[in-house]
C-alpha cells in the first residue's frame, strides 16, 4: 500500500531447513486477491486459505487485511521491481541489505 512497504507473509511453523536444498517460491494473483508461499511442494502461507501469518510494520493482522488485488507492485517511476525486501537504501552501494526474492506473478 502507499503507507508502507513493510508487509510480511510467512509461516511460523514451516521453516526453511538449515543446510538442506529446498525449493522456495511464491505466487501473487491480483485476480484471485491471493498470495501464496511454497516450500518444496507445500503451500506454507496462503492468504485465501488463511494459512500462515501476516504482519504489517511489525503488527500481526488478519489475512483479510492483505488485499493483494489493490496493491501496486511498482510504479513506472520506480525503475525497479523489488519483492521480499525494501529497495536498496542510500549508502548501500554493494546492495548487501537488499534481499530481493522473485517468484511467479500471474492471473
Amino acid at each position: 500500500d502507499a503507507g508502507s512497504a513493510c508487509h510480511e507473509l510467512f509461516s511460523t511453523t514451516n521453516l526453511v531447513p538449515y543446510d538442506t536444498w529446498v525449493s522456495v517460491g511464491f505466487s501473487l494473483s491480483r485476480k484471485q486477491d491471493r498470495a501464496v508461499i511454497f516450500l518444496n511442494n507445500d503451500a506454507i502461507a496462503d492468504t485465501r486459505r488463511e494459512i500462515g501469518a501476516y504482519q504489517k510494520q511489525g503488527q500481526s493482522l488478519s489475512m483479510s487485511n492483505v488485499g493483494v488485488a489493490n496493491r501496486q507492485v511498482a510504479s513506472a517511476a520506480d525503475h525497479g521491481f523489488f519483492i521480499g525486501a525494501h529497495a536498496p537504501q542510500q549508502g548501500d552501494a554493494t546492495r548487501e541489505h537488499c534481499h530481493t526474492f522473485i517468484g511467479y506473478l500471474g492471473d
